[in-house]
């Protein structure tokens, strides 16, 4: 969209008015950020987002076998299981915060 807005600008040199001022302008300002990619599909996104949290999922059983095993192997899977703990708690609390209102009621917040 940045070089877009460049080439929009750059298009419009030399026509008057404020229409092509403002076009310029954005060329300018907005055009001068880096470029971006173009955003991923969000079904790609989501689709990745399911796998990588089911293998998160089966990371937390495994490691619990581990760690019922004992011995050092327990203590490394302690250190992997705090490392998948420290990613999911601001997920948790971002995505489950709750609330609660006179009569019972939960929701998001």
């Amino acid at each position: 969209m940045t070089s877009t807005l460049r080439i929009a600008a750059g298009a419009l040199d030399g026509v008057a008015g404020e229409e092509a001022a403002r076009v310029r302008e954005r060329g300018a300002t907005l055009g001068s950020l880096p470029d971006l990619p173009a955003p991923p599909d969000s079904a790609e996104v989501a689709r990745a987002y399911n796998e990588l949290g089911r293998a998160l999922e089966a990371n937390i059983a495994d490691l619990d076998v581990i760690q019922r095993g004992g011995g050092a192997d327990a203590a490394a899977a302690d250190t992997a299981l705090n490392a998948v703990r420290a990613h999911l708690a601001p997920r948790y609390l971002r995505d489950f915060s709750t609330f609660t209102i006179a009569g019972g009621f939960v929701g998001r917040s």
